[in-house]
């Protein structure tokens, strides 16, 4: 098995600690390493300026990182800037859905190939100053 820590910051700030290649055949993961407190520094820094809103192969690595990584990756607001904290009912009817849920990365593990399982703990999410919800057709 190899381990990769990987924290992702967004509008707030997430972090993923023992990020693990899980070898053939395996399956639930006993002795993964607890939980590090307080979050430790990051290797790598990914900024907003490294995100695209579809999930292909096709889209090289931001970063490479090797196991025991840690990596920090700045995300957007889900309509990737369409809806502001002043924006009303009117922006759900105008919203296009091509940007929708813009994603920062990829990050490639060194050792991890396609159809592997990356098994990651969740250390800490900060989130944002403002949300929003919507039901649209």
């Amino acid at each position: 098995m190899r381990h990769a820590t990987i924290m992702i910051r967004p509008l707030a700030l997430l972090c993923f600690a023992a990020c693990t290649v899980a070898a053939p055949g395996d399956t639930a993961r006993d002795d993964a390493p607890p939980v590090q407190s307080p979050v430790p520094e990051p290797d790598v820094v990914i900024t907003t300026e490294n995100t695209h809103s579809r999930f292909s192969a096709t889209i090289p690595p931001v970063a490479t990182v090797p196991s025991g990584a840690v990596v920090e990756a700045h995300t957007k607001e889900a309509t990737d800037g369409q809806f502001t904290p002043t924006s009303t009912v009117d922006a759900v009817a105008a919203l296009d859905f091509d940007p929708i849920h813009p994603l920062t990365g990829p990050v490639r593990v060194e050792g991890a190939d396609p159809g592997d399982v990356l098994a990651v703990t969740l250390l800490e999410i900060e989130v944002g100053e403002w949300g929003w919800a919507a039901v649209a057709p």
